[in-house]
Formats: C-alpha cells, sequence, structure tokens
C-alpha cells in the first residue's frame, strides 16, 4: 500500500520543494529501504514465537552478531569499496536478513523440539 510511496519518493520530495540534491539522495535510500520491510514480515514473527519459549537470549545473541557485522562490513562497503550511500543502505538490509536467517535457522534446526514441528501444508 505504501510502497509507490518509496518508489516515487523522489518525485514527491521534490513537489513538496525540497532541493533536487536531497530529494534525488532521499529517492535512492528510500529504495534501497523496501528490502528491509520484507525482512521485518519474517523477522516480527520469529521474535514472538521464541519470546513465546523464554528464548530471549537468542534473540539478544542474534542482534548482538547482526549489529557487529553490519558494523564491519559497512565500513567495508563505504570506506573499503568507496560504495557510499548504497553500500550503506545495502549493509543495513544484510543485517536484518542476517537477524532474520540467524532466527529462523536456530528455530527450524531442532532448538524448539517441543513447539517446531516442521512446516504445515
Amino acid at each position: 500500500l505504501l510502497l509507490p510511496m518509496y518508489i516515487f519518493a523522489s518525485s514527491i520530495l521534490k513537489f513538496l520543494g525540497q532541493p533536487d540534491d536531497i530529494a534525488e539522495l532521499c529517492g535512492i535510500i528510500a529504495v534501497w529501504v523496501i528490502p528491509v520491510h520484507f525482512a521485518f514480515a519474517f523477522l516480527f514473527p520469529l521474535n514472538r514465537f521464541l519470546q513465546c519459549q523464554l528464548n530471549n537470549k537468542v534473540i539478544a545473541i542474534a542482534a548482538g552478531v547482526a549489529i557487529v557485522l553490519h558494523v564491519f562490513v559497512c565500513w567495508l562497503f563505504v570506506y573499503g569499496l568507496n560504495l557510499g550511500v548504497i553500500g550503506t543502505m545495502a549493509t543495513v538490509n544484510f543485517a536484518w536478513w542476517l537477524n532474520v536467517f540467524i532466527l529462523f535457522t536456530y528455530a527450524t534446526c531442532g532448538k524448539c523440539p517441543l513447539t517446531w514441528t516442521g512446516f504445515s501444508i
């Protein structure tokens, strides 16, 4: 429903009177933020599932691993590869999806045997 606002953010901001350079940069950032929302669709239910199993420590560890790797990869992309804003947004996406991957792997690979019995059809 809000996807067009992200896709056309630069045009909307220009229409509202923002300077062209700022509007273009915001448009680039807005497009690169879209995958984060898909990560949220997986991350929030995984967080709730693990919280209900009293596995809060796992959520904290996954977030810690994701943030440490995010800092390293962000530095590499921005300063090492000179990717600038696009590199920053790519690492933001990486960090959120890494968190999803860690929690999903933990929940489905045997650490919740009494509650996770596999996917149902």
